[in-house]
């Protein structure tokens, strides 16, 4: 039997008083990172008790934000935040002190991501471009390593094939022109574009073994795209293209996909939608196997890097502590 189930005491715990944008775990899976339309970023400490119910703790707020706060993205030492603003900024992990605002783009920042080893970010935006910023230039102004051109419309999100340093990751991106973009960071260049959405593709990730991708869209479906086969998605999973009786309109969604994320092994697929549904895909079968319902939209999650913990965020401000339960 599996299902998706969360501590009474965290269920939901409203945390930011506008709209979650995004969310992230820290490496060590024991501070949650929130930012929000409400102009703060915060970090919460994360405990279980004996029954192993898990519990956020308050732990630093920062708000030296001018708009709403889009992205969040962490490493061992630094958390990056990208605004409506146009700005980045970086703090301090340990003690959320504002190290630089230096880096920017041309228009709303939409996502972050670290490399694993944290010596690189990318960002991306809705001036079309991504940028990629050595952590080493943190108080040269603006300096990025190298800027990504190749969309037609807004950057929504970024994933790292990450393979172990900038010389040999690549970058995928996700866009208002329905499409996704592979590039490769050593040069910049375009390597592969990848079609199949028939509206703004919202959302993606990578999978763990860096063989696969998913992403989410606006026409509420989401897509498995293999690297090594072609640039059309291999599965579309909703349930008019699900051939099993656990299919149904519980498991489906009904509006646009906000977010996707892997499990830590690539085994499952969670998405959560405007519909105030998040959904537990199993990759064996492509069928859908949990659900969770929110209060509001569900507008992003973020998953444990080393178990089926994860997070969900609604428009309301709530966060919800789930737990894949699986046998």
């Amino acid at each position: 039997q599996t299902g998706l189930t969360t501590s009474p005491s965290s269920s939901p715990i409203n945390i930011h008083s506008q709209t979650i944008n995004d969310s992230v775990f820290s490496h060590a899976n024991d501070q949650l990172i929130t930012c929000s339309r409400d102009h703060t970023i915060k970090i919460f400490s994360i405990s279980s008790n004996s029954d192993n119910n898990s519990s956020l703790s308050p732990s630093l707020t920062l708000s030296d934000n001018s708009s709403s706060v889009n992205s969040v993205a962490v490493s061992n030492d630094y958390i990056v935040s990208g605004s409506d603003d146009t700005s980045i900024r970086v703090f301090n992990l340990s003690d959320g002190v504002l190290q630089t605002s230096n880096f920017e783009h041309d228009n709303a920042i939409s996502s972050l991501q670290f490399n694993s080893s944290g010596s690189y970010f990318v960002s991306t935006s809705w001036d079309n471009s991504a940028k990629v910023f050595d952590i080493n230039y943190l108080y040269n102004h603006n300096k990025s390593t190298r800027t990504l051109y190749g969309h037609s419309d807004y950057i929504n999100d970024c994933s790292i094939i990450d393979n172990g340093g900038i010389d040999s990751d690549r970058l995928l991106t996700a866009s208002h022109d329905s499409t996704l973009k592979l590039f490769n960071l050593t040069n910049g260049r375009l390597i592969n574009t990848y079609y199949g959405n028939s509206n703004w593709v919202l959302s993606c990730d990578v999978s763990p073994t860096n063989q696969h991708f998913a992403s989410s869209s606006y026409d509420s479906n989401l897509f498995i795209y293999d690297f090594n086969n072609n640039n059309s998605p291999l599965h579309i999973l909703n349930s008019s293209n699900t051939n099993s009786s656990n299919s149904s309109n519980l498991f489906s969604h009904s509006y646009r996909i906000n977010d996707v994320k892997y499990s830590h092994d690539g085994r499952f697929l969670f998405s959560c939608s405007n519909d105030s549904v998040c959904i537990c895909w199993d990759l064996r079968t492509n069928q859908p196997i949990a659900t969770f319902n929110t209060k509001s939209p569900a507008t992003s999650i973020a998953v444990s890097s080393s178990s089926y913990s994860l997070s969900v965020s609604d428009s309301l401000g709530n966060i919800y502590l789930l737990d894949l339960n699986s046998s």
